[in-house]
């Protein structure tokens, strides 16, 4: 969340709240995931499966905290590393 009622794009180490799945044409509207299973992109080392501590990766995708960075935990169920996607529940 940006604001109220909005929300914005993430930078590398925030924390995140669910995930962008359609964007208007105009840009000014978006449909967001906030709960269930969502396949995400991540970048970095492979998230492990089972609890896992994620961040944004500014890129639209997940990444395991850096140094000095806390992540929420996740439950992922699978990783494909071949595509470089995860299936977490939010």
């Amino acid at each position: 969340m940006s604001a109220n009622g909005t929300v914005g794009k993430c930078t590398a180490g925030d924390g995140f709240c669910g995930v962008v799945r359609a964007v208007a044409h105009d840009g000014k509207a978006c449909t967001v995931q906030l709960g269930g299973l969502a396949s995400v992109k991540y970048s970095g080392t492979a998230p492990a499966v089972g609890f896992s501590e994620l961040v944004a990766d500014g890129s639209g995708g997940v990444s395991k905290p850096g140094d000095n960075q806390n992540g929420s935990s996740y439950l992922v169920l699978s990783v494909d590393s071949a595509a470089g996607k995860a299936v977490i529940k939010l």
